[in-house]
């Protein structure tokens, strides 16, 4: 099993290299739908790659570090499993006080059934339009045009099932929240999500110009993460995408494959550990002691104690398993 260290720094490089792939190659370039499962499954496998252990058949050469790594001490693991908890309570208290306020809007607001088994839910608690799950929040509209520009971004929301990919990265955030990447990945997500709304929004032939109007007015209001909001920034690259034609470059998104193959091989496969023990001879790992004269061995080790074997595992492999002879040479 990794130690926690490692896993932290092999998972943080892992989900770096995804965004850097996810900038440079996927965004702008790819289809909304694409971009968007490109960040869900980068951001899965940025958590995963790095927590496997995948065996491989040993060449039957043992690896030699040089320098032993350290181990991480009782003392050291307990107080990193404290405040890994504390991250972890502190996330969940906040994703469940937005449950709450939704809930709140939704018990008092003024309910109404709309097509597509979509509810309305009109509450002077709300100032700048949202939707979650299937239910679409909104403040109380006059202007039919306001609403109707609305309707159609939020019903856009609602079809994909943007909220339910809201609350699995919301989840990843909450078990991962000591990766900065998984927060981006989340703000790249919403960015994404709200072009390909305004996107569809636009279809139905709205004026572009009418509808940045309204964004604008309903641009302060509930900002709750796991929601999806009409107003959310970044509203100038959103201005800018609208009424753009795109080239699509969709067979980037193979990409994906060759990019979760190099992870499996540079952070998850491990040498699988091949029958006998660890030899080492002054120090040095050998593959047998055939060659060594008998008169020569001034003394010998044979560690059998699994407590000592794991915490040698880091210094010699997992070979280290099947015990370790240590032989020391008299010096002539």
């Amino acid at each position: 099993m990794k130690s926690p260290l490692l896993y932290i720094t092999e998972s943080l490089i892992c989900s770096g290299l995804f965004l850097i792939v996810y900038q440079c190659l996927i965004a702008r370039v790819t289809s909304w739908q694409i971009q968007r499962r490109f960040l869900l499954i980068a951001s899965i496998a940025a958590c995963v790659i790095p927590g496997l252990q995948i065996p491989v058949l040993s060449s039957g050469t043992v690896m030699y570090y040089g320098i032993p790594a350290e181990t991480e001490s009782n003392a050291a693991l307990t107080i990193g499993l404290y405040v890994y908890m504390m991250g972890i309570a502190v996330m969940l208290l906040s994703g469940l006080n937005q449950f709450r306020r939704i809930w709140h809007i939704r018990k008092n607001g003024l309910r109404t059934s709309h097509e597509h088994n979509v509810t309305v839910v009109t509450s002077t608690k709300v100032k700048t339009p949202f939707s979650f799950l299937r239910t679409i929040y909104l403040p109380q509209i006059d202007n039919e045009t306001e609403r109707s520009h609305i309707f159609a971004h939020e019903l856009s929301h609602i079809l994909h099932r943007h909220s339910l990919e809201k609350i699995f990265m919301e989840v990843l955030k909450i078990l991962f929240w000591f990766n900065p990447f998984i927060w981006l990945f989340t703000i790249r997500l919403v960015e994404v999500q709200e072009l390909e709304a305004d996107s569809e929004a636009l279809s139905n032939g709205f004026g572009i110009n009418d509808y940045r109007a309204t964004l604008l007015k309903y641009l302060f209001g509930i900002e709750l993460d796991m929601v999806n909001c009409m107003a959310r920034h970044p509203l100038a690259k959103r201005f800018r995408a609208m009424g753009r034609q795109h080239k699509w470059k969709n067979g980037r998104v193979w990409l994906l494959v060759p990019m979760v193959m190099i992870s499996i091989a540079a952070f998850a496969l491990t040498e699988s550990p091949s029958e006998g023990p660890v030899i080492v001879i002054d120090g040095q790992i050998e593959k047998g002691f055939d060659h060594i004269d008998p008169a020569q061995i001034k003394a010998m080790t044979i560690i059998k104690d699994k407590k000592l074997l794991n915490e040698l595992r880091q210094q010699y492999g997992r070979q280290a398993e099947n015990g370790i002879i240590e032989i020391e040479l008299i010096n002539k």
